[in-house]
C-alpha cells in the first residue's frame, strides 16, 4: 500500500505534468494559427504584387512615374514578423517537447490495483483519487509519440482516468500485463527522447545528403518500399540505394531513422518521421519536395 507522502509525491508528479501539458497546447496552437496566418499574408501578397505590378507599368507607360509598392513591402513586412514568431514558438516548442519527454520517462500511472472491474474479458484499473491524468496529459502524451488516441500498448489502454486491460479478468495476470504495457511505453518515450535530444545534429547531417533526405522524403510519402521501388523513385542503382538504406539503420544513426519490416521493405521509424517534420520545420523550402512525395 502507498503511504501517504508518496500518494503526495505522484499527486504533485502528475499536476506539474499537466501545467506542462496545457502550455504545450497552447503554444502548439499559437504555433499552428501563426503559420495559418503567415500563409494567408503570403497569398494576399501574391494577388497585391501583381496588382502593383499592373499599375506600375501603367503609370510607367502613361506618365512616365513609377509607383512605390507600399502595399507589397507592408505584406511582406506583416509575413517577417510571423515567421519571426513563429520560430519562437517552435523553439519554445522543441523545448517544452525535451522537458516533457523527460518527465514523461517516470510519470506515474496511480493505478488502483486492488479492486479492479472486471467485465467481459476486460480488468480496468481505476486510478487513485484525485490522481485522474487528464484529457490534457493524454492529448500531449498521444501528440509528442505520434499515436492515435487512445494511448495503447498491446493490450493494454491507458485512459485519463482509468487502464484497461483486455484479454484476462484473472487480477495477477492483469496486472502483469499492466507491468507489460507500462515498460513499452517507457521505452518508446526513452527512444523518442533520443530523437529529441540529437534532432538538430540529425537534421543537418540529413541535409547535406541529397540522397539521405531523398529516401526518408520517399518514405514519408510511400510509408513501406521496397529497395528495388526506392532506386526507381530515385532513379538511383539499386546497391546504393541498399547501401545507403543499410547506412541509415547503423549505429551512427541512433536511433535510426529507418527500418526493414518484416516483409524486407523499408519504412520510416518513429524517430525517422520526427526528422523528416524537423526539417520541413527549420528549412519551409523543402516542404514542397516532401509533399511531392506524397
Amino acid at each position: 500500500m502507498l503511504t501517504e507522502d508518496q500518494k503526495e509525491q505522484i499527486r504533485s508528479h502528475i499536476q506539474t505534468f499537466q501545467v506542462k501539458a496545457v502550455e504545450y497546447i497552447r503554444i502548439k496552437s499559437d504555433l499552428n494559427n501563426c503559420e495559418k496566418n503567415t500563409q494567408v499574408k503570403m497569398e494576399e501578397l501574391s494577388k497585391v504584387a501583381e496588382e502593383e505590378r499592373q499599375m506600375e507599368t501603367a503609370m510607367e507607360v502613361l506618365y512616365g512615374q513609377t509607383k512605390k509598392q507600399s502595399k507589397t513591402r507592408k505584406i511582406e513586412e506583416k509575413i517577417e514578423d510571423y515567421r519571426q514568431k513563429s520560430e519562437m514558438l517552435l523553439n519554445q516548442l522543441n523545448r517544452l517537447k525535451t522537458e516533457l519527454l523527460e518527465k514523461m520517462r517516470n510519470l506515474p500511472f496511480p493505478a488502483e490495483l486492488e479492486n479492479p472491474t472486471l467485465e467481459n474479458s476486460e480488468t480496468a484499473f481505476p486510478f487513485l483519487e484525485g490522481m485522474d491524468l487528464g484529457d490534457d496529459v493524454l492529448d500531449t502524451i498521444c501528440d509528442l509519440l505520434r499515436q492515435e488516441h487512445p494511448l495503447r500498448f498491446n493490450d493494454v489502454t491507458i485512459l485519463s482516468d482509468k487502464i484497461i486491460v483486455k484479454g484476462t479478468l484473472r487480477k495477477q495476470e492483469a496486472i502483469q500485463k499492466l507491468v507489460q504495457g507500462v515498460q513499452s511505453f517507457r521505452m518508446r518515450v526513452d527512444n523518442l527522447s533520443k530523437s529529441y535530444e540529437k534532432i538538430d545534429e540529425m537534421v543537418e547531417r540529413l541535409i547535406k545528403s541529397q540522397l539521405f533526405f531523398g529516401i526518408l522524403k520517399t518514405l514519408a510519402g510511400q510509408k513501406t518500399l521496397s529497395t528495388d521501388e526506392i532506386a526507381s523513385t530515385l532513379n538511383m542503382n539499386k546497391r546504393r540505394i541498399y547501401d545507403t538504406c543499410y547506412n541509415l539503420t547503423r549505429s551512427n544513426w541512433s536511433p535510426a531513422p529507418i527500418e526493414k519490416n518484416p516483409s524486407g521493405e523499408w519504412e520510416l521509424t518513429l524517430a525517422g518521421e520526427i526528422l523528416i517534420n524537423r526539417v520541413v520545420e527549420k528549412y519551409p523550402e523543402k516542404r514542397a519536395e516532401t509533399n511531392n512525395a506524397e
